[in-house]
């Protein structure tokens, strides 16, 4: 049995290698035959790629949050959700009112570092003010998964920013004040998942 089980697993790794590589090889393909009316070819190529892996990848790692003490604790994601949507709308606020240096002007003029802060305040209380809710997740659990989105959830706002700036749109959404529309907070939550599993190995985040 101790044979079997690195075979399985060399197994399910050429199993997903190989998938990889088909999927290349069919864009490739499909370029070669709608060349040259497709535009671009590598660009078409790497747009569908990074669309695919910016998507797929963080819904991957989402079961790994759920299951990440191996039992299934759908706490930890709404606890995700809700740190996300703190450090938005903490951002958005905190930079209207007090914002006067800007974090990125080239991607995105309005955002400023005082913004930033104001989102992750906010973020480490409503890391706090979970426990209320969800008291079976210890303290240092929270308040480290809200570091982590305080840390990376701006790097998934700039990326949202920039591609809305080459898409030529300006907003996308206004029906929650300061969370920026759907797309914005899916951004954040997709970039703050990639993040997220790789704490699950430290003390402070693994039971």
């Amino acid at each position: 049995m101790e044979v079997i089980r690195p075979c399985n697993a060399a197994i399910k790794h050429s199993l997903w290698i190989g998938a990889a590589i088909l999927l290349l090889v069919v864009l490739i393909i499909r370029e070669i035959v709608l060349w040259p009316n497709h535009g671009q070819p590598f660009s078409n190529i790497g747009a569908t790629l990074t669309g695919l892996l910016y998507v797929s990848l963080p819904m991957a790692l989402l079961s790994v949050i759920a299951y990440g003490s191996g039992h299934f604790e759908p706490g930890r994601v709404f606890c995700l959700i809700f740190f996300v949507w703190a450090a938005d709308t903490g951002a958005y606020f905190a930079g209207k009112n007090f914002g006067k240096h800007k974090l990125a002007p080239s991607i995105s003029p309005g955002k400023t570092w005082e913004g930033w802060a104001g989102g992750a305040a906010l973020t480490l209380v409503t890391g706090w003010a979970a426990g209320y809710f969800l008291p079976d997740i210890p303290l240092s659990h929270r308040l480290v998964a809200a570091g982590v989105v305080a840390v990376f959830g701006p790097l998934g706002d700039l990326a949202e920013s920039m591609l809305k700036r080459s898409a030529g749109v300006k907003d996308s959404g206004t029906f929650l004040p300061g969370h920026g529309g759907c797309s914005t907070a899916s951004m954040l939550f997709c970039w703050c998942c990639r993040c997220w599993p790789y704490c699950k190995h430290s003390w402070v985040v693994s039971r």
